[in-house]
C-alpha cells in the first residue's frame, strides 16, 4: 500500500522526515469507522499540523484555535468520544453567547482533504461509513513549536533531529539553537501531549 502513497504537494515539506522513519513519531495511519464513531476533541500531538484525504462517505468536523479554554471544551463528567461531545457540547459553543471563537464546521466529502493547522482543538464525527488517510507533519510554518514540544516530549530525538537540520536545514537548525539558548522559559509553554494521535 505505501508503494501507492504520495503526500499533496501542498504538504511536501515534511521536517520530521530528517529524523528518520524509525526514529519520528507514529505519523500517518489509513482510517476506516462506521458511522458515530470518530475522533474525540484533541490537539495533534508535538504542534504538528495534519491532513486528512477523505476516500469514501462522509466527516463532520468542528475545529476550535489556540487559545480557546480546554476547561469549556472538554468540561468535566463529559464523556470524550465523539458522538457524545457532538451531542453535548458542540451545540454550545455555536450559540451567541458563546465566549470564545465559534467552530469552523465542516462537512468533509469523499475527494476533499481537510487542513488542521498544529495547534487546534478538532473532533471528527464519521457520518456514514468512511474511509480516509491522515499524515501529521511539522513544516516550516510551525517549526518553532514543533522544536519546542518536541524538546520537552522527545528529548533524544531533538538531538538526531537538530543533527540532520545542521545538515540539510541550517537555517531552522539556527532557529532551533537560538530557541534552546532561551532555555527552559521557551520550553515551559509546551503543553501537547507527546503520544500518537490522528484525526480520524
Amino acid at each position: 500500500m505505501t508503494d501507492h502513497y504520495k503526500v499533496p504537494d501542498l504538504f511536501q515539506d515534511d521536517l520530521f522526515k530528517l529524523v528518520g522513519e524509525r526514529r519520528r513519531p507514529p505519523y500517518r495511519w489509513f482510517v476506516m469507522g462506521p458511522a458515530r464513531s470518530g475522533s474525540g476533541l484533541h490537539v495533534d500531538p508535538l504542534s504538528t499540523s495534519a491532513w486528512n484525504a477523505l476516500l469514501f462517505g462522509h466527516k463532520r468536523w468542528a475545529l476550535y484555535p489556540p487559545g480557546t479554554p480546554r476547561e469549556h471544551l472538554l468540561p468535566k463528567g463529559v464523556e470524550r468520544e465523539a458522538v457524545s461531545w457532538f451531542s453535548n457540547i458542540y451545540p454550545k459553543t455555536t450559540q451567541v453567547d458563546w465566549p470564545y471563537a465559534r467552530p469552523v464546521s465542516i462537512i468533509q466529502r469523499p475527494g476533499e482533504t481537510v487542513y488542521v493547522p498544529n495547534g487546534w482543538w478538532h473532533a471528527v464525527l464519521n457520518l456514514n461509513l468512511t474511509i480516509a488517510v491522515t499524515h501529521n507533519y511539522v513544516s516550516r510554518a510551525n517549526f518553532s513549536s514543533a522544536w519546542r514540544h518536541t524538546c520537552k516530549g522527545r528529548p533524544k530525538m531533538s538531538v538526531k533531529w537538530l543533527a540532520a537540520l545542521r545538515q540539510q536545514r541550517p537555517e531552522l537548525a539556527a532557529i532551533a539553537e537560538a530557541i534552546e539558548k532561551q532555555g527552559d522559559k521557551a520550553l515551559s509553554h509546551s503543553s501537547s501531549s507527546s503520544s500518537s494521535s490522528s484525526s480520524s
